[in-house]
């Protein structure tokens, strides 16, 4: 088998293949998934199109439950003041997968303690609790912006 390298694909005609920009037809194959330089760490190309991720999300917990943009997440539950699940569309294939985050009171408060902390991993959701007070660093809230994403199998 021959390998070509390139820096970019772009193609020009109209029988096209929207996945990968490659024709469709005669001889050539069709690109279901692409690999790294070792045949390794498969990607298809709607995971590169949303980035190496395997979920995110964007919510704000503090006016009502709301998802502002995600991938890969079927929702986002309010368990409690300050607690959130994360429930995947697509499950993860193990439990073992990594998550960070971030969460802030409001765009424009500056100069206090937010901490997000991340819980009770299972292959379909992963829990999440949001701080945030200057007084009292240690007590759940529910803040407005709260950002997760989730790497793994």
């Amino acid at each position: 088998m021959s390998t070509i390298k390139v820096t970019s694909l772009i193609h020009s005609g109209s029988n096209l293949d929207p996945n990968i920009g490659l024709s469709a037809f005669g001889d050539v194959r069709i690109c279901r998934a692409i690999t790294d330089k070792n045949g390794n760490n498969s990607s298809t190309p709607a995971q590169i199109e949303q980035g190496r991720a395997k979920a995110w999300v964007h919510y704000d917990q503090k006016t009502s439950m709301s998802v502002l943009d995600s991938y890969n997440v079927d929702s986002v539950t309010d368990n409690a003041t300050g607690e959130a699940t994360v429930n995947f569309t697509t499950a993860m294939a193990n439990a073992n997968y990594v998550v960070a985050g971030m969460t802030s009171e409001t765009l424009t408060t500056s100069g206090h303690f937010d901490a997000i902390n991340f819980h009770t991993f299972t292959t379909s959701a992963v829990d999440v609790e949001s701080f945030g007070s200057a007084t009292q660093p240690d007590t759940e809230k529910d803040n407005d912006i709260n950002c997760v994403i989730v790497f793994g199998d």
